[in-house]
């Protein structure tokens, strides 16, 4: 099993990303107008202090939103089906996430080095694997016996 934990990813979600992604997404009208309306909350902001703009926030679900984990899974889902490798790991159910952390089944030693390198091409979505807080637990073959 490898134990990923993906670093800051609610704070790094593209927000003009995101609201495409559920653009696409929507068929009717209905699910149109909601995306629309979650568009305004997802669009670019500023943070200011007096009179002052501090940042201009254009990454990230906002903090302690009932709809963020929902939006951050439609997110990641996208991230993680863009390469073969990982949509694969999904497909076979060998993939699971909960919130930032990811499970993933490994069957075979060799099959470590390639789900690294895919989950590299994570990173152009904003989203990076957190080495010190993900570990690979392997059983040997004395664990077998």
């Amino acid at each position: 099993m490898l134990f990923l934990d993906l670093e800051k990813a609610f704070d790094r979600v593209d927000r003009r990303r995101l609201t495409q992604i559920l653009s696409h997404k929507a068929k009717t009208m209905q699910e149109k107008h909601i995306v629309s309306l979650l568009a305004e909350v997802l669009k670019p902001n500023k943070i200011h202090l007096g009179e002052h703009a501090i940042t201009d926030v254009r990454h990230g679900v906002p903090q302690g939103g009932v709809l963020s984990p929902a939006l951050f899974n439609v997110y990641l889902h996208e991230a993680l089906t863009n390469h073969p490798v990982l949509e694969d790991l999904i497909k076979g159910n060998r993939l699971l996430a909960y919130a930032d952390d990811l499970a993933i089944i490994i069957n075979y030693e060799d099959e470590v080095q390639s789900i690294l390198e895919a989950l590299d091409t994570l990173r152009p979505w904003g989203l990076k694997v957190n080495k010190q807080k993900s570990e690979l637990l392997a059983e040997t073959k004395e664990d077998v016996r």
